[in-house]
């Protein structure tokens, strides 16, 4: 890792931040293919959600889907490298691992992909992003790839806030 990673705890008295959508941190980190980019990486997000107040065991847990999630992009996917995207929200966190560097002005579209490693197209809208649109459906890290072939291995759990202080 060349750098620490960024953390941006949102302001709510900013205009365009935690006040008008409940955003409270968000963190992009890009590493290498190393071996312990894996290990840096659930460690980095044991961190910053324990930071900012999740749970012990939610920590945790995410921090383990972040790893498991890491090996799956390094050994699936020729990218040089992998970044770890986590967003907390007052009633939602969502981590991603992805090979896709962010780099296109446009969001990539995301595709759920089955169990047979097949893209499955039906019921989605253009522009709609199957984590977003239904963050509960499913408890566990969901796998989306773009046609272009990038991946996301990426996990949106729910939690409440601790309350901010007066």
């Amino acid at each position: 890792m060349t750098r620490l990673p960024r953390i941006a705890p949102q302001d709510p008295e900013s205009p365009g931040t935690a006040g008008r959508d409940g955003h409270m941190t968000a963190l992009a980190l890009e590493a290498g293919r190393a071996g312990d980019s894996v290990d840096v990486l659930g460690e980095v997000a044991l961190a910053v959600l324990t930071a900012s107040g999740a749970s012990r065991p939610l920590a945790h847990r995410m921090s383990d889907a972040a790893s498991v999630a890491a090996h799956y992009v390094i050994t699936h996917s020729s990218a040089p490298r992998i970044r770890l995207l986590i967003s907390v929200h007052e009633e939602r966190i969502t981590l991603a691992v992805t090979d896709y560097d962010g780099k296109s002005p446009r969001p990539p579209a995301w595709l759920p992909v089955s169990r047979h490693d097949t893209l499955e197209l039906a019921g989605l809208c253009p522009g709609v992003d199957p984590l977003q649109a239904s963050p509960d459906a499913a408890d566990g890290l969901q796998l989306h790839r773009t046609p272009d072939g990038h991946m996301r291995l990426a996990l949106c759990a729910t939690w409440r806030s601790a309350p901010a202080p007066p």
